[in-house]
């Protein structure tokens, strides 16, 4: 079953999205736009990775969604271009930068100044005006209206004879001095650590320096430059404190700074507890996720994760083959390990025991079938991983660190069972076990039959042959032999 974000525009689209804060990228199928009428698609064959896109990625700034396709410094190769597009033409070579769209009627976007609209959107982690979610270069094409691609602005800093500065000197600033005396310019690198002054002045050719924080340096260079360009966050407050009540500021370029100050404050701490592995989309890929589970409850088990098998129905879940999985998905239904807490009114076990989780985690408690002990019956049963439980939130599977479950649905692991080897018996060795004893299966001397022998069938076998009984294999597995020009078939 795809995902919405492959099926909301008709063009297949493919790239790396992060799925949550710690920012590591998987693969993401989704969907690209038509192109219409002044739109420009083009193939994507380099993306720069900027500082923002690893804030954004990690939600630093609090405001990203997931999933998230990062990259906002894109070029590429024109492939098709709409019908009243006038700039562009198939097989040109274009780039896109942070915009993809404005509100292309205040003030500042009839001066060609778009990055200051009020309504700006960003070329990925933002919202088009139809409601779909933006997405960046670190992907395989891009569709963008022709007014963003490769629309350089600027504030005519780029001739010789005028004096520019440059506040930081990380990349940006690197860039920044470079192109300033390319340009021709008299450059002043303005930073916070005296340390740099040898690089910029040496090595980049910067013509002076300052130290941001002395004050009587910085006074005696107000109105001294042309312009300023801006290139770290933490210096930009502080010059905008010296410098703009003096009213004789230039332009000051790099407004993403700015941004990144206005948002500081709505930063959002993620209270993140635990870690797994989870399938994000119909892939199956597993990529490395942070999620946070209840604390332990009253009648709650806690336990570190050990082991945990892997059971084909895993597989069918993560990539949603049944039908019915929610991404994202932390799959694990074989689950052992050892008691880190428990609840106050927990009877069955204490802090070192060795426990282990099988394919339920919950079940509604009243029903008939509850009742018999036979709560994998129950139509309320919660599934171990990717169903809810009774307040509403995701259940996560053994694909973690930690588990929490009710002690009801714990078992204990004997001690002279190595936990690796348990892990199966809590789904596959269950499954063939439970019949065996259901139906007095498990005595010496009976002749038991097994039908098949993959994972459940050697268990089977091995169960029976325990209990002492006679076990006969029963198989349809069937071999093609070709012989003489004809089909020989043989069963075993």
């Amino acid at each position: 079953m795809a995902s919405q974000a492959e099926i909301e525009h008709p063009k297949k689209a493919f790239g790396w999205a992060a799925r949550d804060p710690s920012g590591l990228l998987s693969p993401f199928n989704f969907s690209r736009s038509e192109t219409g009428e002044k739109d420009v698609a083009f193939k994507v064959l380099y993306c720069g990775i900027c500082h923002s896109d690893l804030h954004m990625v990690k939600n630093e700034w609090g405001f990203s969604t997931y999933p998230l396709v990062p990259g906002h410094e894109l070029v590429g190769v024109v492939i098709e271009v709409g019908s009243k597009v006038e700039k562009f033409k198939v097989g040109d070579k274009v780039g896109v930068g942070c915009l993809v769209d404005s509100c292309r009627t205040c003030q500042n976007c009839s001066e060609n100044l778009e990055n200051y609209c009020p309504q700006y959107t960003l070329t990925y982690g933002a919202k088009h005006r139809d409601g779909t979610i933006t997405y960046g270069g670190y992907s395989d094409s891009m569709v963008a209206e022709e007014h963003f691609c490769i629309a350089l602005r600027y504030f005519a800093l780029d001739k010789p004879g005028l004096h520019v500065g440059v506040v930081g000197l990380g990349g940006l600033g690197h860039m920044a001095v470079k192109f300033a005396k390319a340009f021709g310019a008299k450059v002043t690198v303005i930073s916070t650590s005296p340390n740099k002054k040898k690089e910029a002045i040496q090595h980049l050719g910067a013509d002076s320096f300052l130290i941001s924080r002395d004050q009587d340096q910085m006074q005696a260079a107000m109105g001294t430059l042309d312009g300023v360009e801006t290139l770290t966050i933490a210096e930009v407050g502080f010059w905008v404190f010296i410098v703009a009540p003096d009213a004789r500021l230039a332009p000051v370029l790099g407004w993403a700074c700015f941004i990144t100050i206005a948002f500081s404050s709505f930063l959002l701490p993620f209270l993140l507890n635990t870690f797994g592995w989870a399938a994000r989309d119909t892939l199956g890929l597993l990529s490395p996720f942070n999620f946070s589970i209840r604390k332990t409850g009253e009648k709650d088990v806690r336990f570190k994760v050990l082991y945990c098998g892997i059971c084909d129905s895993d597989l069918h879940m993560v990539k949603n083959e049944w039908a019915f999985c929610t991404y994202p998905v932390v799959p694990g239904h074989e689950i052992v390990g050892v008691v880190t807490e428990v609840g106050n009114q927990v009877e069955k076990f204490k802090v070192g025991d060795k426990v282990g989780v099988g394919g339920m985690v919950d079940s509604c408690r009243s029903c008939q079938n509850c009742d018999d002990n036979l709560e994998i019956y129950c139509p309320k049963y919660t599934f171990t991983f990717g169903a809810k439980h009774k307040d509403g939130t995701t259940t996560y599977g053994g694909f973690s660190d930690s588990m929490v479950a009710d002690e009801h649905f714990v078992v204990r692991i004997p001690d002279g069972l190595p936990l690796d080897a348990a892990a199966p018996l809590l789904c596959a060795g269950i499954t063939v076990y439970s019949p065996l004893r259901y139906f007095a299966l498990d005595k010496p001397g009976i002749h038991v039959g097994v039908v098949g022998l993959a994972g459940l069938g050697h268990m089977a076998v091995k169960f029976a042959k325990a209990f002492g009984a006679k076990v006969t294999v029963i198989t349809n597995k069937y071999f093609t032999q070709q012989k003489e020009g004809s089909n020989t078939k043989s069963w075993s």
